[in-house]
């Protein structure tokens, strides 16, 4: 099973990313900072704060792929519960040297992502699934990622997609008319903002 990127915030989370295809890696664990930086896992992101916690589970219900899900936790609305992978990872120093240990992708090569949530928050179940983010930057500079500019993270929240429900399973896919907001706004200003969310 596939799984991306993401950050949890509110209450109670369940977070199912991707779904299991033939001959994958079912990941039932996670793994240290550094070996997430060498794309052997999923880790717990060094961005998350005390309140945030994560762990496997079976369920609930069935969860899309058949069997257990991510489990994320905040003890309060200000506490972050992050994951990561480096999904294309390749040799260099970790943390990353002139290099990275990265293949960069465009924004476009990422349609077709997807990733499941479940929520039990009944009062405000938008506010409490977490968001896919993708890491990267407004102007890359393909011959040395060090001197690229306008880092920024790519924000896709099912809560733009469509109506978030209660204690059911759904499943947001990344495509070419999906709502997305950036973080940096320094080098392209005013271009696509939380607050005014674009394609």
């Amino acid at each position: 099973m596939l799984r991306f990127l993401v950050a949890g915030f509110g209450a109670a989370i369940l977070l199912l990313a991707g779904a299991a295809t033939a001959g994958a890696v079912v990941i039932t664990s996670l793994v240290s900072v550094l070996d997430g930086g060498r794309g052997l896992g999923w880790a717990p992101h060094p961005d998350q704060t005390a309140g945030g916690t994560e762990q496997f589970v079976e369920g609930p219900l069935t969860p899309p792929a058949g069997t257990g899900s991510l489990e994320m936790k905040v003890a309060e609305a200000t506490d972050r519960a992050f994951i990561f992978f480096i999904p294309r990872p390749t040799t260099g120093a970790t943390p990353p040297g002139s290099q990275g240990p990265f293949l960069p992708t465009p924004w476009g090569d990422l349609e077709g992502s997807s990733f499941s949530t479940f929520t039990a928050d009944t009062a405000a179940p938008a506010s409490s699934i977490p968001a896919l983010k993708f890491v990267g930057y407004q102007q890359f500079n393909s011959n040395n990622p060090l001197l690229s500019s306008g880092f920024t993270t790519l924000n896709f929240e099912g809560a733009n997609q469509g109506t978030v429900a209660a204690n059911e399973w759904q499943t947001w896919t990344l495509g070419l008319d999906s709502l997305v907001w950036q973080t940096n706004q320094t080098e392209d200003p005013g271009f696509c903002p939380q607050a005014a969310p674009c394609t």
